[in-house]
């Protein structure tokens, strides 16, 4: 079971950032309720979603760089990068395909939130099958045959 433990921890990290997600979604209900929320909840969210890039961001490249052979490191890297692009290009179509004719946002308030929470409870509900049948292989630059460290 380390291996499944490695592979979830990889997915694991997913559930900070709809922690702070869920925070951006309590802030702005009390801000519409007109129970101004203080900037201490702001602060929180923006630590919480700062640790999750953090957290997200080394586990995935650790674990995508640990998991690509040594002639396929750098296309693995591109490849993971290329993923955080898609990422953001993903929220800036939500945010144009989601306005009206005026130019305001059919998503507004907690519903902006909760979508984009509910995307990455998605995500992580995708990837746990695909963990689960994962086979980690662990190839650390300098070990194999013909390299030189």
């Amino acid at each position: 079971m380390p291996a499944l433990a490695e592979s979830l921890e990889a997915g694991g990290s997913d559930m900070v950032p709809m922690t702070a997600a869920g925070i951006a979604v309590t802030t702005d209900g009390r801000r519409l309720e007109a129970r101004w929320p203080t900037v201490g909840w702001q602060v929180l969210a923006y630590v919480i979603l700062t640790a999750a890039e953090i957290l997200v961001s080394i586990t995935s490249l650790e674990f995508s760089y640990t998991q690509a052979p040594p002639h396929m490191k750098s296309l693995v890297m591109s490849l993971y990068l290329l993923a955080v692009s898609l990422g953001n290009f993903f929220a800036a179509f939500v945010n144009s395909f989601t306005k009206d004719a005026q130019g305001n946002s059919t998503l507004t308030g907690e519903n902006y939130y909760w979508f984009f929470a509910g995307c990455m409870a998605l995500a992580t509900v995708l990837l746990v099958p695909v963990l689960l049948l994962y086979k980690p292989r662990e190839y650390i630059q300098g070990s194999g045959p013909g390299d030189h460290a």
